[in-house]
């Protein structure tokens, strides 16, 4: 069965992982919300123990609607009596980004009255104030679906929450920092800012691996036709008898502080409330005067969310005060622990002046806001033997470029690739900025000894560029599964141009794992430049469509570059328009591009083939992988290909193998050592083969 999970913007990540974690699978990530497939079990599950999703939907029917009378026939034709019991009350839900249809109540409406014509009003009650049951419809220009919502009411909505204050953090926004920060792993929490105990609360749950749907008096899905109860009662059971041992071991030391009386007072009566009233301590004190070093041992995380205004004037001076003392007061009495602070203003966390690890966008509410998250005074002044280690690796390697980045008029690069086992960090440089991918450790090494080795690797490499950690964007890079291979990293929109090859490209630093620009494949964008004058050009898979731009830059008669995203698509344009390329001359199509290219009747004299490993995008009709399903994809290209042309193959799969029925059809060549610049010549990061057709020669 397929299931959506909705969130908050910049929480999808978080929740691919959660629900994967949960027995989901095939999770794709869209625009707040995670669609996913498993049982009506998993969709309990998911109900029961996600901290990140608004909602649990399942759809029940898809179809084509260009306006109001079309969402009245899909609902009139889906089989509502399955799913809605004979005397429940519903309400439907609406939302539409269709540009037929602009009023969702009236969307509603015609959803509503679908439904009740199919039933007949004595089987099902329309009730907006109070329905049992509620139904959703969403519609865009690609179709409309609709379906039931099993949540009942939103899951952030936890029972705890039973005296409030003013500005509160969301429950759901508060678990995403904590999962940002690394929590439950820390020795120790502590916010100073506490406010009503969200941040706490939401910590001890974690900690002692408690259900956060376990107090909801009434899930939408209990209330369904088919309700599955024993399945149910085995879910809840299971939770309640895993939150009786989690309690029993809770022993790490969850602190909160508040300087007003009001604020200790409800987040004591939410702690009792939650059944964590004796693992949780609230206390009164200000920001200077909490006692946070003896609160806070090494290893140990102070997460909070100060206040912070919803705009920054003159009033506001003293919020630059409290970040001020807050990063002093860390990094003077807190060595070796770790800070997350989120607010709605940089600002504001630039007073802190403390190493920056990570930030990440989050929503608290409507407010955009970003988690800033810092390493606290673990390190001594002098450089460590690592850190020294490290930034002696980098000159060595950065000496041994210059002239070849310098030739080529290169600004972005890969200067250190795990070049030292123990410091397993990839350092991209562009330009003036620092591009840090940390690989994932082996499991059998603790975490404290891989925290320690990024903040030496971190020092070595500000010693080396002579940068200030401000200037560094650092991502944990581990294996993707599935559809997480694009997801977002960070949400903070660190967007620049930089120059290689006398064009220029935007890159992102910040959202993505990838940033826009694969600097492996400079040396194959040249040869492009250089075989493309009056060559037509197809760019299959484009990404960011750089292959495209230096084949227009080489002189290409016309080229069209093929993917999917919309995003990557704006991102082709910008780059083309950037460089005074673009019109008619170079196309862009947003298609499937397998599917794509089994259609196309076109001839190309210059194909670029570079398909990710593999691929499940809910957009796409089938799943792709790179070693299975290559020979069927070259040949469709090959069909494509101009007699005489050439098609340029490349893949990062490390294990793969070129099929042996396709080398023999065509003529086949391995060029991957010619096509790796020398700054990638320590690693192995793709494999590059040129392929023509049987008598051309190259």
């Amino acid at each position: 069965m397929r299931f959506f999970a909705t969130c908050a913007q910049a929480l999808e990540y978080p929740l691919i992982q959660e629900l994967e974690a949960l027995g989901a699978t095939a999770c794709a990530e869209t625009r707040a919300g995670v669609s996913f497939e498993g049982s009506l079990e998993t969709a309990y599950r998911a109900c029961l123990w996600s901290r990140f999703a608004s909602r649990i939907l399942m759809p029940l029917a898809d179809g084509n609607a260009e306006d109001t009378d079309g969402l009245y026939e899909l609902a009139a034709g889906t089989p509502w009596e399955e799913v809605l019991p004979r005397g429940c009350s519903f309400a439907v839900h609406a939302a539409s980004r269709h540009p037929a249809i602009t009023n969702s109540r009236f969307a509603a409406l015609r959803i509503k009255d679908g439904i009740v014509d199919r039933l007949g009003r004595d089987h099902a009650t329309p009730d907006p104030e109070n329905p049992a049951i509620t139904v959703y419809a969403f519609a865009d220009q690609e179709g409309a679906t609709v379906g039931i919502d099993l949540s009942g009411r939103s899951l952030h909505e936890r029972s705890y929450r039973v005296r409030g204050v003013k500005a509160p953090l969301k429950e759901n926004a508060a678990a995403a920092v904590l999962w940002r920060a690394g929590w439950p792993e820390a020795t120790a929490l502590v916010d100073p800012f506490c406010g009503s105990g969200t941040l706490l609360i939401e910590a001890a749950m974690a900690a002692a691996d408690i259900a956060p749907g376990l107090g909801n008096p009434n899930f939408g899905l209990q209330e369904l036709a088919g309700f599955d109860a024993a399945a149910w009662n085995r879910l809840t059971g299971e939770a309640e008898e895993r939150r009786r041992e989690g309690l029993a071991r809770l022993d790490t030391p969850i602190v909160g502080f508040d300087v007003e009386g009001g604020a200790v007072a409800a987040a004591r009566e939410n702690c009792r409330a939650a059944g964590l009233g004796g693992k949780i301590r609230v206390e009164s004190a200000a920001i200077r005067d909490f006692p946070v070093a003896d609160v806070l041992p090494a290893g140990g995380l102070l997460a909070t969310n100060p206040p912070y205004g919803k705009r920054l004037d003159p009033g506001h001076r003293g919020l630059f005060e409290l970040y001020r003392v807050l990063g002093a007061g860390m990094a003077r009495n807190c060595p070796g622990t770790r800070l997350a602070v989120l607010t709605a203003h940089d600002e504001l966390a630039r007073e802190i002046q403390l190493p920056l690890e990570s930030r990440f966008r989050i929503f608290n509410g409507p407010i955009p806001c970003r988690l800033f998250v810092f390493a606290v005074g673990d390190r001594p002044a002098e450089p460590s033997e690592g850190a020294v280690m490290v930034a002696n690796r980098i000159g060595k390697n950065r000496r041994k470029l210059k002239s070849y980045l310098k030739k080529n008029q290169i600004s972005s690069y890969r200067a250190y690739d795990a070049d030292i086992p123990e410091y397993a960090v990839a350092v991209d440089v562009y330009d003036e900025h620092l591009h840090v991918q940390e690989y994932a450790a082996p499991g059998n090494i603790p975490e404290a000894t891989t925290r320690k080795r990024l903040h030496e690797a971190l020092d070595g490499i500000c010693n080396a560029f002579d940068a200030e950690p401000g200037q560094l964007f650092v991502k944990t890079r581990s294996r993707q599964k599935g559809d997480a291979q694009y997801t977002r990293q960070a949400e903070e929109k660190a967007e620049f141009w930089v120059r290689e090859g006398g064009l220029e490209f935007k890159v992102n630093l910040s959202d993505y794992l990838d940033t826009g620009l694969f600097l492996d494949h400079r040396e194959t964008r040249a040869r492009i430049r250089s075989l493309a004058r009056n060559r037509s050009f197809l760019n299959l898979f484009c990404y960011t469509g750089s292959a495209t731009v230096y084949a227009a830059a080489g002189g290409a008669k016309h080229s069209v570059s093929v993917d999917l995203s919309r995003t990557y698509l704006r991102w082709t344009e910008e780059n083309l328009v950037r460089n005074g390329f673009g019109g008619n001359t170079h196309r862009l199509a947003r298609a499937d591009c397998l599917q794509w290219i089994r259609r196309c009747r076109e001839k190309f004299d210059l194909i670029f083939l570079d398909p990710p490993t593999f691929s499940t995008s809910k957009a796409m009709r089938e799943r792709f992988d790179i070693q299975q399903d290559h020979p069927q994809l070259i040949r469709h290209c090959m069909r494509c290909l101009a007699p005489g042309g050439l098609l340029i193959f490349s893949n990062n799969f490390k294990s793969f193998k070129m099929d042996s029925k396709v080398m023999s059809d065509y003529h086949c060549e391995d060029i991957t050592a010619e096509s790796v610049p020398p700054d990638y010549a320590r690693g192995n990061p793709h494999q590059c083969w040129e392929l023509r057709h049987p008598g051309d020669s190259r």
